[in-house]
């Protein structure tokens, strides 16, 4: 077993402050016009030779605008209120964009497309932070009873069955497990909740090459063609609710203090893999 990666996978935040009246109006007639063609709409700002894509639908929470920066990038989010003592912008990095330019020149990269539209940034509020290690040729059999949390931790067990996947789900005041199976195979186990906390244990080289994320081989460093490499992801995931109560807000305090929420994690939320009896 060998690791061949670990960083930053999704990077959430919300901005507070808003968009210029001008760049409003400008949006609204873009969308207007990815409305009507129900499609994303093109466009380039003067002050960026970026390409920028409007999409024609909205984001939950108000977000009346999406735009996405390209591939290697990011989605971000905007409201029409020109208040700017309120959080009207929302970014989302890809983890396209974190492997490969790491979380802090991604924030900075995101940060000058916000500006670049015309949204003038006033402080910065942590959303969402997901971090994962990839394991090679781990050989992991997933199987919730080799998971385990702290021993006040009470589980429960709910069977439901389905025409195509398994679903598996163990319950309790603190961990929630929930486990997806294919052909009596488990390929996923989720423990915890957002806005939480989770952990989640998976089969991604089989999530790369259903979702044609296939730039993760030349990452790993393995033949996409051979299928006896096996990639196994452990992926921590603190969800605002969680970084609220460990005290990050800000992107200082992430720097200083995420380390420490990460390793909490994955001291309170195990793997045992099981002995092998002779």
């Amino acid at each position: 077993m060998e690791i061949v990666h670990a960083g930053f996978d999704s990077l959430y935040f919300s901005l507070q402050g808003a968009l210029s009246a001008k760049a409003v109006k400008r949006y609204e007639g873009l969308k207007s016009q990815a409305v009507r063609q129900d499609s994303i709409e093109a466009f380039h700002v003067e002050i960026d030779p970026n390409r920028y894509h409007i999409q024609p639908n909205g984001k939950k929470g108000g977000y009346t605008y999406l735009i996405n920066t390209g591939r290697v990038g990011s989605t971000l989010c905007f409201k029409t209120s020109l208040a700017r003592d309120q959080h009207n912008g929302f970014v989302e990095i890809s983890s396209a964009c974190l492997l490969a330019h790491g979380w802090k020149k991604s924030v900075e990269i995101a940060l000058h497309h916000v500006r670049a539209l015309g949204f003038h940034v006033v402080s910065i509020s942590l959303n969402r932070v997901d971090y994962c290690i990839d394991f090679l040729d781990a050989h992991i059999d997933i199987d919730p009873r080799d998971f385990i949390a702290h021993s006040r931790v009470k589980k429960s067990c709910y069977l439901e069955s389905a025409s195509v996947n398994d679903h598996v789900e163990l319950r309790s005041n603190h961990v929630q497990v929930r486990t997806v199976s294919q052909s009596d195979s488990v390929k996923s186990i989720t423990l915890g909740k957002m806005p939480g906390r989770q952990i989640i244990v998976y089969d991604k080289r089989a999530e790369v090459i259903e979702r044609r994320k296939l730039y993760w081989f030349d990452a790993w460093g393995i033949d996409r063609n051979d299928k006896t490499r096996t990639i196994h992801r452990v992926e921590v995931r603190a969800g605002k609710d969680h970084l609220m109560k460990n005290g990050i807000r800000t992107m200082e305090d992430f720097e200083a203090h995420i380390g420490y929420v990460l390793t909490d994690a994955v001291d309170a939320i195990r793997w045992i893999k099981p002995l092998k009896v002779i």
